[in-house]
């Protein structure tokens, strides 16, 4: 317990910084679980499905918006979910060629 005659006094702290930290953390986590979620769904409908590459990927892509939506985020969401699209989409071309004339 703390001595009557303590410096402390109950509700006087600046506590500014530690609500930006935990509103980052939260941030990170809403991010991290929605990225995990769109590529669990993404290889589920490729490889336990078996749907076009191309065609889950849009599907995946208008969940992502869907998801942005609904969950208020911001501009970051959007560009993170294009930029993503953008390398599954040509990581998917190249392996279609390879797969056409090297395997």
């Amino acid at each position: 317990m703390a001595a009557a005659d303590s410096d402390y006094h109950h509700g006087d702290m600046n506590v500014a910084e530690q609500k930006r930290t935990f509103s980052g953390f939260v941030t990170v986590t809403v991010f991290a679980s929605a990225i995990t979620a769109m590529v669990v769904f993404y290889l589920t409908l490729v490889f336990a499905a078996h749907q076009n590459w191309f065609v889950s990927l849009v599907g995946v892509g208008v969940m992502g918006v869907l998801i942005g939506l609904g969950l208020r985020l911001k501009g970051g969401w959007y560009a993170s979910v294009i930029g993503l699209g953008a390398v599954a989409f040509i990581s998917g071309v190249l392996f279609e060629i390879l797969n056409r004339f090297v395997f």
